[in-house]
């Protein structure tokens, strides 16, 4: 969830950046699954797709190949297709699973864009317009630099935006999770950033390796990998706590260093809208039975998540209170 102390921050502005053709994508039933589901009947399918509305590389991805993998280590006759489907801040993506509504056998890797976005332009769905499966983590955020670079802390990027120079932000998705804490982080430290959007973390990456913005905001998990070369530097991370991974023992929380801003992302899986329910509690059960796995420990240890498990109306329930939270600060331009 968001958590943030000031009343005065609460108000965030969105960019809102898509292409309006993205947001009226067709939504058809076609390559509905032809076998019916008998009432009261335990439902399995042999194959299904995992859709991320994201480049590969990034954290959505990784999420959604890791849990494909999972529920096949679960259920050993079931093969799951992963598709990326990128753009339009992760529009594309969710409305190709909108065009799979009543179809069992469609997935989606999904975050918090997916709770925003609609909140700040026109989309053909909302959340509610599919079915909440599982949420399976909590993922913080963090600031990071080169490693050579002069930043220390977020005061210094700060007093470099308040003497006039336009400092570039790393964000992926013009309305997501990065977008939102840039904007909570603006508005604390009463300074502008100049967002720059990639469709996933592995592009802000390259971006800020290459020198063409000068700080990122992603997930600890994806661009860990950069902090251990020695080629990036973690600021900063936007937990109540600092995180438990002993790479991050020193690494100070925003609050620590008087930015008054706390923010987390929810991970989870979710499906087409309006599948049988038999079909639905078959997806809780395997990704349920999922979490209890090594597996799923160490996907939860190595990308820094908080293991967290909700299925079916609890999760539902969650996104609803989420999407209560976010409408406070985001608004349709």
């Amino acid at each position: 969830m968001i958590f943030q102390r000031r009343p005065s921050t609460r108000s965030v502005c969105i960019l809102a950046v898509a292409s309006a053709g993205l947001m009226t994508a067709a939504c058809s039933n076609g390559g509905q699954m032809e076998a019916a589901v008998g009432e009261g009947e335990d439902w399995s399918t042999n194959k299904a797709t995992m859709i991320v509305a994201a480049s590969p590389g990034g954290g959505s991805d990784l999420m959604a190949r890791t849990v494909a993998q999972g529920i096949e280590e679960i259920d050993e006759n079931i093969t799951i297709t992963v598709e990326n489907h990128p753009g339009g801040s992760t529009a594309v993506g969710y409305s190709h699973l909108l065009s799979k509504t009543g179809n069992p056998e469609f997935l989606v890797g999904a975050e918090t864009t997916l709770s925003a976005l609609p909140l700040a332009i026109d989309t053909a769905y909302r959340w509610d317009d599919f079915t909440p499966i599982a949420q399976i983590a909590e993922d913080a955020l963090i600031v990071a630099v080169l490693a050579n670079s002069d930043y220390e802390s977020l005061d210094d990027l700060a007093e470099t935006a308040r003497e006039g120079e336009k400092l570039r932000a790393g964000i992926v998705a013009a309305v997501g999770p990065d977008s939102v804490l840039l904007d909570l982080l603006s508005k604390d430290q009463g300074v502008e950033y100049e967002p720059v959007v990639f469709e996933a973390a592995d592009e802000s990456n390259a971006a800020l390796l290459a020198g063409n913005i000068d700080f990122l905001i992603n997930n600890p998990g994806e661009s860990k990998a950069y902090v251990e070369s020695e080629d990036m530097r973690f600021l900063a991370t936007f937990t109540e706590e600092r995180l438990e991974d002993e790479m991050f023992t020193d690494l100070p929380t925003a609050i620590e260093q008087g930015v008054d801003v706390e923010f987390a992302q929810w991970r989870g899986v979710l499906a087409a809208g309006d599948i049988p329910e038999e079909s639905a509690a078959y997806w809780q059960e395997q990704i349920s039975a999922w979490t209890e796995q090594d597996s799923y420990t160490e996907y939860i240890t190595k990308n820094d998540l908080v293991p967290i498990l909700r299925t079916g109306s609890e999760f539902e329930d969650y996104l609803t209170e989420y999407e209560g939270v976010l409408s406070e600060s985001i608004s349709k331009d």
